[in-house]
């Protein structure tokens, strides 16, 4: 459906205007300030309700406005103040129920004006486009973030380890050798063989005693006998100790220290190489981490393009790359002003509403080439233009002059009959 007359009241800038447009391409014209722009927001204020009125509605002096629009099926008349609305189908005079839920339905959730999109940053339209197709990356765009970021600190830690893991033999020991019973055998070791020595310095003492004694033996002849006993006695004791000194063994204290300090050395480096095991055991995890975010960020690169892909409303061409808008493979906005155009007018009709009507303002920019290019489409798509242009040398327009039509392409300026 599409506009067949549009009637409005007292509405912005608008004293009473009635517009009968016939095709595609509606241009209503004007110098400034006379109330071209009121006509395109007028028409959304009686589509889309109270959600679309802008701060000052109704027209300064006056206390009330209303609006209508005939479609070739329906009417729809809304009355600002107090608020009304009331759609009839054509040839009944029964109320729609729920009118302003009725019309939702035949109008896209999102809408644009072309012309607005066509002069966005590239980072704006994209945003823009989001919107229209219904798309929130918000959820899946912060855990990219999160995932980016957390890469970046493996990463980080990557290189860390990998200097802390430097020159590692894989075949270095890292289990420590329980050493307490070398030392032990050490400590025991030295205990006999301090005590043997005491034994040895007393048979040697022992026999430098007798030795002594037997040169007194001459001088002192009256401690003879004595000497003599002690002599034997001594001879004996000598004796049971020759026996235990024959029979001694010194153990090998260096060889024992050797393998001490060996055992030592093996610890030393087991503990030093299980340390650089963990670190090597922790690079792992934060390599298979790194993989793992980036398979994840992949995968959100790719649910972000199956979301526009899939969308609802697509246009044939358009994707996101990267948080770019592309068409056709490269950017948006590198793509020449018609292609940019193109898609422009495709996404303000991409919901495919059954009430066709697009609104364009300030289209004085845009220069024949392309408005020609917006009509072909507005015939293609089967869809209504809007365009509010300045000036009013233009045949085929609806010039606007102090709030009414001044001229329009049939030069039918009449019946411009009030609402209330």
């Amino acid at each position: 459906m599409v506009i067949t007359e549009l009637r409005l009241q007292d509405v912005m800038n608008i004293k009473v205007v009635r517009i009968a447009p016939d095709g595609k391409v509606v241009k209503i014209a004007g110098k400034n300030s006379q109330g071209k722009s009121s006509i395109l927001t007028g028409i959304e204020l009686i589509l889309r309700g109270p959600s679309a009125f802008p701060e000052k509605p109704i027209r300064d002096g006056c206390d009330q406005g209303a609006g209508r629009i005939e479609t070739d099926e329906l009417i729809i008349t809304r009355h600002i103040s107090p608020h009304r609305l009331v759609i009839t189908r054509k040839g009944s005079d029964d109320k729609i129920q729920r009118p302003q839920q009725f019309l939702d339905e035949l109008l896209s959730k999102y809408t644009c004006d072309p012309i607005k999109l066509l002069n966005l940053s590239a980072s704006e339209q994209l945003e823009e486009v989001k919107h229209i197709l219904g798309l929130d990356f918000a959820d899946l765009e912060n855990e990219y973030d999160t995932l980016y970021e957390a890469r970046r600190d493996l990463n980080r830690d990557a290189k860390a380890l990998k200097s802390l893991t430097k020159g590692f033999d894989e075949n270095s020991p890292v289990n420590q050798i329980d050493d307490s019973e070398l030392l032990d055998k050490h400590s025991k070791a030295r205990e006999i063989n301090t005590a043997n020595a005491k034994l040895r310095f007393e048979l040697d003492n022992e026999r430098d005693k007798v030795k002594s004694l037997k040169e007194d033996e001459a001088k002192i002849e009256e401690q003879l006998r004595a000497i003599r006993e002690e002599i034997a006695e001594r001879t004996e004791a000598g004796k049971a100790l020759a026996k235990q000194v024959e029979g001694l063994v010194d153990l090998n204290e260096a060889e024992l220290f050797d393998e001490i300090q060996r055992v030592q050395k093996h610890n030393s480096e087991a503990s030093k190489n299980k340390e650089i095991v963990g670190f090597v055991l922790e690079l792992n995890d934060n390599v298979v981490s790194v993989e793992k975010a980036n398979a994840r960020m992949e995968e959100i690169k790719e649910l972000k393009a199956n979301a526009i892909r899939d969308a609802e409303f697509s246009v044939d061409g358009l994707s996101i790359d990267d948080n770019s808008l592309m068409y056709n493979g490269i950017p948006l906005s590198q793509s020449s002003q018609s292609e940019q155009l193109r898609v422009c007018m495709a996404l303000s009709v991409a919901g495919k509403p059954e009430i066709s009507v697009v609104l364009m303002r300030q289209a004085s920019l845009l220069d024949k080439d392309n408005l020609k290019l917006v009509a072909e489409m507005a015939e293609e798509m089967n869809f209504q233009v809007w365009l509010e242009v300045v000036g009013e040398d233009d045949e085929l327009s609806f010039v606007i002059e102090d709030g009414s039509v001044k001229s329009s392409p049939d030069g039918d300026v009449v019946g411009q009959e009030k609402l209330f």
